[in-house]
């Protein structure tokens, strides 16, 4: 990975290197410069001109691996923000109180409350013993 994070960076400095090379009037370098693009021929303008092209074309490719890896965080990101659910009986019965609570008055009319009190059927009745 670290080596295609540089390796723009390598090719834009061998061609601006190549430039100097030619424009210092340097040895020829051989096998480097035997493409149909000849840079000993380029005027100073022309390899200005390909070197902002060059630049440019860097920076748009940078930006794009950058949006990439933006949606690609994106993406992982909303994968984990989905809500899990869940079946057990805490859950089951969270969800119903919630549900009750919602609904509002239509439970509360027909609710009977339940004997808990003292005397409620299967208490011990200790008061009755003293």
């Amino acid at each position: 990975m670290g080596f295609w994070k540089f390796f723009p960076f390598l090719a834009l400095s061998s061609v601006w290197i190549l430039c100097l090379a030619s424009s210092l009037q340097a040895a020829p370098l051989g096998s480097a410069l035997e493409s149909n693009l000849d840079l000993a021929t380029l005027s100073e303008q022309e390899k200005r001109l390909l070197l902002a092209a060059l630049v440019q074309n860097y920076y748009e490719l940078m930006e794009a691996r950058k949006l990439e890896q933006e949606e690609q965080e994106a993406e992982s990101s909303s994968i984990t923000a989905q809500k899990k659910s869940c079946n057990t009986a805490t859950c089951v019965t969270h969800r119903l109180a919630g549900l009750l609570s919602r609904s509002g008055g239509v439970v509360k009319d027909n609710f009977v409350p339940t004997n808990v009190g003292s005397k409620a059927f299967g208490r011990r009745r200790r008061d009755l013993q003293d």
